[in-house]
């Protein structure tokens, strides 16, 4: 928790404002409803600037339809992005995507039983200055979505194919579960029979005047909303665009039969007497696909509104409850033997009438029962014992920073979560009243619960409270019986007493044990006992610019270097700073004389000062610092030490803009000196002050004779980037990139060149499990269940990982805890991680039953393949099997993940985002600075000499089906092109092909989709993870894959289909508003990103991986390449330009070089299979085959195994 949240102002609740709606909010929002009943609202938000985010909400879902209905509301759906009075057939897409937004599967609308939503982002800024016009059409396709949807005959044939293609896709594995699950919860009411998808019979065969229907009789004004929340200048106009659109909308269609408000209908009653219910209802539910062995436990409960400042108090206590609950849970899952690999507690909404608490567990196979066991025995335990007040702390911390992060970025929110927040308060009365005002009242409402508050929420969690249980398996291991007794044996535990309070575990007090210290070494070397470690630690003094100039200058004299000392920092610690740099520059003072020439440091003596001798040393250390103690008695003398604290960071930072700045970045003279010289107790020594000494000596003894040389050696700018670069004595090089787009986010990413493809061909997947081993073992110096603790109400996570190529650290934090950033990391890399006997078992078995699970789903066998044709059977792309995971060496393993990520000097540690230099320095200094070099590793790799990755596309098409055995049919294929960069440039073709990629995903959509109504969706993606940046050859070896998802019958016709579009595209080339609406689409991506800290973070983090950084060792460069290779694409495309591209990318003819690889169900036994050839063959060939009778039927059954066998071998 930092001082933003104890500042915060709490909120009057006094009288009936406790129990009163919160008023809707913030101040400027405008809200209401139209004549005709439609409620809206507008509100201005700059983020991303230039972009409004769109929803139409409309209070009717699934459960409004009767039985001959059941899937209408979500066919028309779909149907609105086909078929209105002004548009058909892909044109409100092409309109979409014409001005920059984007369309695709699940992200412009959704279905639920009780809700439908459409939603839109769109531009408010057109390039030719209409932004009104721009703004006015997208409202105008919500008026269409409204009140014009056409539900035309022809329409709704194309439309078909894609609700059934959808309905395939659920009916996975994990779909099938939720449907289980669904009916299971909600039997006995409406809802229970009412999933949104609706039934395959009803997809097939409604017809379109029943969808007309259906469609007059719910979609009426007054069970919707409009809401419009972007960068608007004048709210009140986007209003009138509204009341212009949606206002008259519906009277054209009350004119062609609409019902007046007088007539319409009512939701049904949807909830029974019944729904809830004393008796547990237990699921024994078995799927041959299950991923994971498990259970979900469920405790429904009404809804629960959170219109008041009182029902939000209790939706704050279940937060509070899950979060104590699952930190024990996690704990218990921890154990060397745990009943459960994972478990934990959240809240959902069933529905808009029903929510529910949700337990999900995952663990071992045929271990169900012995983990049901266990959860509902912690619940107990909590109902007898309570939670501590430790586990009742670390609850709360961590929704204080969730606070204190809502009030931060109050003004920095996006659009489309606000619009979502506002359809939310439409359908179901969630508080809206701005980030500001939530966070001050959730700090208000805090103080008021209490431990004993949060015991009491597990009362409502027993078997007697409309509970469910269900046990989730790939094999039916027991009864729902068994589960029964379960429930009841522990039930009679709990009350027989027999469940015993919680043994909390020791903690430790801090993450490090101690802070970071110089080595002994060099403090012998100078003649200085080494510091007490029992004296505390305080945290920097900087020095102002004025004093910071007297240093430099003297420097200077003393090494021949020009510029200034920009180290200005100390160390970071707890407790207050105390004393002044007058006392910092006196105490050191008193000691100049203690430097003593050492035969173990000294090394060659004299330097580029020629200062040589011992006296000489002592003597220079005397001058700077005589000079230092003037500088700082003549200008803090005045001064009081709050307005010191105040301007210093600015001083500094002021100080480090005006020097000038040499090729390769300015000389940091110093030596991280930590606390005080131990004779005179110096407890306010800064870095600053130490780094004069340092560097005197340095200059004395000769710096590369110093093995404990640590801080910061060297500074660079890079001005386009506006970036700063720091490089360290230990070799790790930092890079801080300041942004103003998130005040609570830092994003944090050390990488370091060199991964998997270094390791020897026997060791890969020993090398591979590294980190499962650094994760169990605890990486960071403590096993996660400690870690977690100490992190609790810490706004920020790290995770280490390798690739191909490099390794890495990524994660994020708020600003106020990049200090425990800089613990991480330097425990990460000093930690010696050791494997005890043991330790691993749970992880090891837990491992064994996810690659089991991998070989009971029908994607598995199919992905592998895929990877294998088109890779060439590389290494690096096998899944581990059970065989080879028996020959993992874990302590090998072990022994990678240390050598990974213990070498500083290898690494470049990356900061983007609401990070002040000179808040970041003290931790540099006491935490980076002062990791220990790694003895005989060197620096950082170059890139160039990666050991790159075996891999090669086929020369020749490979056509292939792969045939798997699946519980419901569904075909997926995927056509794969390889792609070839030229090397020269490669960077400028990536542009090309980002545009030919989008190109070709908007034809096969409008052609598959919306066209022939064939597929849900279909994705074109590019790939170059293969290729090192190592490789010398002509071409950047990459690839473009084209997939979908397909009814077993369609998928040959399909495949030719998508390869007939690429090569009409290489043959006729791109219209001219195909190329206007790519430019679009690319500038508003473009303007986006460039609002994004990720983006920033991604050209740094890729940039110093990259082969030109290698080649020229020069970011700017690096970031001048992207930003000017996009303009050049941008302003020479044109259909010509990329046509002539399309054939240049691709091969062409694009039938020349390809693998299309198809998924297919395998028939269970010879007369499956004759009769699974027979539902795919095409109408022709089984007209055909029925006339000639059953004994053709035979022979053409077997001849077309044959083809397909042949077509697999060409």
């Amino acid at each position: 928790m930092g001082h933003v949240y104890r500042e915060l102002p709490e909120v009057d609740l006094s009288g009936d404002i406790f129990t009163s709606k919160v008023p809707l909010g913030p101040e400027g929002l405008l809200h209401g409803r139209l004549d005709n009943g439609l409620t809206y609202y507008v509100r201005q938000c700059s983020k991303p600037k230039a972009r409004a985010a769109l929803a139409l909400a409309v209070k009717v879902g699934s459960l409004v339809e009767e039985e001959p209905e059941r899937g209408v509301a979500h066919i028309l759906e779909h149907l609105a992005f086909n078929a209105t009075q002004r548009y058909s057939n892909h044109d409100i897409v092409a309109f979409l995507e014409s001005i920059g937004a984007s369309f695709g599967a699940c992200q412009n609308a959704y279905t639920s039983a009780d809700e439908t939503v459409y939603t839109l982002m769109v531009p408010t800024a057109a390039e030719n200055g209409d932004n009104a016009a721009l703004l006015e059409e997208s409202i105008a396709v919500l008026s269409e979505f409204a009140a014009r949807i056409r539900c035309a005959p022809e329409d709704l044939a194309k439309e078909r194919g894609a609700v059934m293609e959808e309905l395939r896709m659920c009916n996975d594995s994990g779909g099938r579960l939720a449907a289980a699950h669904w009916k299971l919860l909600l039997q006995g009411c409406r809802y229970e029979n009412r999933l949104p998808i609706g039934l395959e019979s009803v997809i097939k065969r409604v017809p379109a005047e029943a969808i007309a229907a259906f469609y007059r009789r719910w979609y009426l004004p007054h069970r919707m909303a409009v809401v419009a929340v972007g960068d608007f200048p004048d709210c009140a106009a986007v209003l009138s665009l509204i009341t212009k659109h949606l206002g008259p909308a519906f009277e054209a269609a009350a004119a062609a039969g609409l019902p007046g408000l007088q007539g319409a209908p009512e939701v049904p009653r949807v909830l029974p007497d019944s729904w809830q219910h004393s008796e547990p209802r237990f699921c024994v539910f078995a799927d041959r696909e299950a991923q994971d062995s498990g259970l979900y436990l469920s405790w429904k409960v009404p809804s629960r509104p959170t219109a008041t400042p009182a029902q939000y108090l209790e939706v704050m206590k279940d937060v509070l409850f899950q979060a104590c609950l699952n930190g024990r849970l996690y704990r218990l899952s921890r154990a060397r033997d745990p009943p459960f690999f994972s478990a934990s507690l959240a809240d959902e909404s069933a529905c808009a009438a029903v929510d529910m608490f949700v337990l999900g567990v995952v663990c071992e196979e045929k271990q169900t029962l012995r983990a049901l066991e266990a959860v509902l025995v912690e619940l107990a335990r909590v109902r007898l014992h309570g939670f501590s007040q430790r586990e009742f702390s670390n609850a709360v911390k961590s929704m204080q920073a969730d606070i204190e992060t809502t009030y931060l970025e109050a003004d920095q929110g996006y659009c489309t979560d606000i619009r979502d927040e506002y359809v939310r308060h439409f359908l179901g009365e969630e508080f809206v009243s701005g980030q500001q005002y939530e966070a001050r009242l959730n700090k208000t409402l805090l103080p008021l619960i209490t431990v004993e508050d949060i015991n009491a929420r597990a009362a409502t969690l027993t078997h007697r409270h409309s509970a469910v249980f269900k046990s989730v398996e790939h094999k039916k291991w027991h009864s729902e019986a068994a589960l029964r007794k379960v429930v009841e044996a522990v039930a009679a535990d709990e009350a027989g007493g027999a469940i015993g309070p919680w043994e909390e575990p020791d903690m430790p007090d801090s993450i490090m044990k101690q802070i970071p210290q110089v080595p002994e070494e060099w403090y012998t070397c100078c003649g200085l006992e080494p510091p007490d470690p029992s004296l505390p630690i305080y945290p920097s003094m900087l020095l102002d610019a004025e004093s910071a100039a007297a240093v430099a200058d003297s420097l200077a004299g003393l090494t021949g270097q020009t510029g200034s000392l920009t180290g200005l920092t100390g160390m970071t610690g707890h407790g207050t700073a105390v004393g002044s740099p007058r006392q910092h520059s006196r105490s050191l003072h008193q000691h100049a004389g203690s430097f003593k020439s050492c035969s173990s440091c000294s090394g060659q003596q004299g330097g580029s000062s020629g200062i040589g001798e011992p006296a000489a040393a002592a003597a220079a250390v005397e001058e700077v610092l005589e000079e230092l103690t003037a500088a700082v008695e003549s200008s803090s003398d005045q001064q009081q030490e709050t307005q010191q604290e105040q301007q210093q960071p600015q001083a500094a930072e002021q100080q480090i803009q005006a020097v000038p700045r040499q090729p390769g970045g300015m000389l940091y003279p110093g030596v991280a000196l930590e606390r005080r010289y131990p004779q005179v107790q110096l407890r306010e020594l800064t870095h600053s002050s130490a780094a004069a000494a340092g560097a005197a000596a340095a200059v004395a003894f000769g710096t590369s004779s110093l093995p404990c040389l640590t801080g910061v050696v060297s500074e660079r700018l890079y001005p386009q980037l506006q970036l700063r670069e720091l490089t360290l004595a230990n070799g790790m090089r930092l890079a801080i990139k300041e942004t103003d787009f998130l005040a609570d986010e830092v994003l944090v990413t050390a990488v370091a060149v060199g991964g998997l493809s270094e390791v020897p061909r026997p060791s890969f997947y020993t090398a591979s499990m590294s980190g499962v081993v650094g994760s169990q073992l605890g990486q960071f110096g403590h096993k996660p269940e400690v870690l977690g603790e100490l992190l609790a109400g810490r706004r920020l996570s790290l995770s280490p990982s390798e690739g191909a190529y490099a390794r890495s650290v990524k994660g994020s934090a708020s600003p106020h805890d990049l200090e425990v950033v800089g613990q991480l990391l330097h425990s990460l890399m000093t930690y010696e991680m050791q494997l005890e006997p043991g330790e691993m078992d749970s992880v090891m078995l837990q491992v064994r039953q996810g690659i089991e699970a991998q070989l009971r789903s029908p994607l598995h066998a199919y992905h592998s393949r895929v990877r294998q044709v088109n890779y060439d059977a590389c290494y690096f792309f096998d899944p581990i099997t059970l065989e080879e995971l028996d020959k993992v060496d874990l302590e090998a393993s072990c022994s990678h993940h240390r050598s990974s990520f213990s070498n500083p000097a290898e690494f470049t540690v990356v900061f983007t985002g609401n990070v002040k230099f000179t808040a970041l320095l003290p931790v540099i200094t006491t935490y980076l600075a002062t990791i220990p070099a790694a003895p005989g590793r060197g620096g950082p790799r170059d890139c160039r000499t990666l050991t790159p990755l075996p891999f090669k596309f086929p020369e020749q098409p490979v056509v292939e089906d792969v045939e798997v055995d699946m519980v419901s049919p569904l075909t997926q294929s995927q056509i794969t092109l390889p792609v070839g960069l030229e090397r020269t440039v490669a960077r400028e073709q990536l542009w090309w092909l980002s545009a030919a990629c989008r190109l070709l995903e908007t034809r096969l959509l409008q052609k598959l989709r919306f066209e022939f109504g064939d597929v849900y969706t279909v994705s074109v993606a590019s790939f170059f993870g293969c290729e090192a940046p190592s490789s010398t050859g002509a071409k950047l070896w990459g690839d473009v894959s084209i997939a979908f998802t397909c009814d077993p019958a369609n998928k040959e016709r399909l495949v030719e289909l998508a390869l007939t579009t690429l090569e009409r595209l290489q043959e006729e080339g791109p219209t001219q508003a195909e190329v206007d609406t790519l430019l679009n689409v690319e500038r508003f991506d473009w303007e986006n990103l460039q609002q994004e800290n990720s983006f920033w973070h991604d050209v740094v983090v890729n940039g110093y991986q990259s082969r030109k950084y290698a080649e020229g060792g020069d970011l700017d460069a690096v970031w001048a390449r992207i930003r000017n290779s996009r303009d050049e694409v941008m302003a020479e495309m044109t259909p010509q330009t990329l046509q002539a591209m399309l054939c240049r990318l691709f091969p062409h003819p694009c039938r020349s070089r390809y693998t299309a690889i198809t998924m297919m169900p395998r028939p269970p036994g010879l007369i499956g299979r004759l009769a699974f050839r027979w539902a795919t063959a095409s109408s022709s060939t089984q007209i055909a085959v029925a006339a000639a009778g059953v004994g053709v039927l035979v022979a053409a059954a077997a001849a077309a195994v044959v083809v397909a066998r042949r077509r697999a071998a060409q």
